[in-house]
């Protein structure tokens, strides 16, 4: 009995050290980018689809963000999650004027470009806005 429970122990140790770590794949530049624009990130977790390299994490506030790289190391874009109440004003009154129902928030940023805001609704609908609470378009390719 005793021999059969080491040989689980050191079959299961070595499948752990045997997992592919997808933090480890990530290109240099890659990280050494996302580091250098959000250094206070917590515990980043990366991932690649469709050759855009993909990191999850909690900022700098807590909020839940993804960010978007390509493989050159530049980043494409961020989203964050926002609470209804820290979106600008006008962003706010003019969601709640349209939409009577609950909705989430989150932030768009993207390299030399104003933020938007995406609203989502429980109906599955997407409307994003700028800061002055104006419909924009724009193709989420997430």
């Amino acid at each position: 009995m005793k021999k059969i429970l080491i040989g689980i122990f050191i079959l299961s140790s070595a499948s752990l050290f045997a997992q592919d770590n997808k933090d480890n794949r990530v290109p240099d530049n890659v990280k050494n980018s996302f580091q250098k624009e959000y250094p206070n990130a917590q515990k980043p977790l990366w991932d690649n689809t469709n050759g855009k390299w993909h990191a999850t994490y909690k900022d700098q506030d807590s909020r839940n963000a993804d960010s978007y790289y390509n493989t050159d190391g530049r980043r494409i874009e961020t989203h964050t999650a926002y609470k209804q109440g820290d979106l600008p004003s006008k962003v706010q009154e003019n969601a709640n004027k349209q939409y009577h129902s609950k909705y989430n928030t989150s932030r768009i940023d993207r390299p030399n470009s104003q933020p938007l805001y995406e609203i989502k609704l429980q109906s599955g609908s997407t409307t994003y806005m700028d800061a002055n609470g104006r419909k924009r378009k724009y193709e989420d390719g997430h």
